[in-house]
């Protein structure tokens, strides 16, 4: 559809595909699969698991990577805080590790990516899967699970065989955006969808802040 004026001509397209089809563009690389193989109840499961995941990443984010905000925080509570932030670090590498998991253990099924992405018998799909399992596995969060989030490995907790973690927060922002293209490819290729999840104005991050901020500046 176009729109005329004196000034200027405004096109507008329903899709991007329509955007590169009417200017000569390549159209984007997309996985092609069956997607009906693709159970839709445990996908939409998943999905959902890990949208609350994204939750959990986005409220670490705004409490935690802005020094305005930890500067906050600790001045509120150093120490109550320091131990929710540990706790919430724990808990988003635990949840991201569940994503990691085989199709199967044993004799009991799991829903991770590996079931999904199986269902979908599609190469491309494997590759990304075990391209994203290498860096999973690189951060050294995979054997934090083994060792300690899930179990009290004895050497471990004695400091005998210290464990080799090496990632930061970007590193788990880069993995859960790789996880999320993995999705999309799977539900919707035409669609990009951000991992950052907007939250309510009012109960963000940043409003908790805020309102930490006002009782601080009360007592003075």
């Amino acid at each position: 559809m176009t729109s005329n004026d004196d000034k200027s001509d405004v096109s507008i397209y329903a899709s991007y595909d329509d955007f590169c089809k009417a200017n000569n563009l390549p159209l984007p690389k997309r996985v092609e699969f069956d997607r009906s193989k693709v159970n839709p109840e445990e996908l939409s499961v998943l999905k959902k698991y890990f949208t609350d995941l994204c939750t959990d990443l986005t409220l670490y984010s705004e409490l935690f990577t802005s020094q305005e905000s930890v500067d906050v925080l600790n001045k509120f509570n150093s120490l109550v805080f320091s131990r929710i932030q540990k706790a919430y670090i724990e808990k988003l590498c635990l949840s991201i590790a569940c994503l990691f998991d085989p199709a199967e253990t044993r004799k009991n099924k799991n829903l991770s990516l590996a079931r999904i992405v199986k269902q979908c018998d599609c190469r491309e799909l494997n590759d990304k899967l075990e391209k994203l399992n290498e860096l999973y596995v690189s951060t050294g969060i995979k054997q934090w699970r083994q060792k300690l989030l899930a179990h009290n490995d004895l050497r471990t907790l004695m400091g005998t065989k210290p464990l080799n973690l090496q990632f930061g927060h970007e590193d788990i922002e880069n993995i859960m955006e790789l996880i999320q293209e993995i999705f999309d490819d799977i539900s919707d290729p035409t669609v990009y969808t951000d991992i950052k999840i907007v939250l309510p104005y009012d109960k963000n991050g940043g409003a908790f802040i805020r309102k930490l901020q006002c009782l601080l500046e009360d007592e003075a």
